[in-house]
């Protein structure tokens, strides 16, 4: 279902708004001269309509692999050999 509120109503309601995009509506948030404000429902795999305990995303008491898929991209120096001060700081060297 869409909701549609104006940018006022949505200031007051913002909660009941978030909550309803979570439950799986669509809210529309409209002011005056510019593109609406669209909230939707996050994507979820085959089969699961609501989301709950945000963030882990937990249904059904199980957790959806994938959810956080892009928000940590591993640096290109990950394996690279530490500096030395913090070598010796793990080492007690310090």
């Amino acid at each position: 279902m869409t909701i549609q509120v104006t940018k006022q109503e949505a200031i007051q309601k913002i909660e009941e708004l978030l909550d309803r995009a979570f439950q799986g509506d669509e809210v529309v948030i409209t002011t005056e001269g510019r593109e609406p404000v669209r909230l939707q429902p996050p994507a979820l795999p085959n089969g699961v309509r609501e989301l709950r305990d945000n963030p882990p995303y937990i249904v059904n008491g199980r957790r959806i692999p994938g959810c956080d898929k892009g928000l940590f991209v591993v640096p290109d120096d990950f394996n690279d050999p530490l500096p030395e001060e913090i070598l010796r700081a793990f080492e007690g060297e310090e």
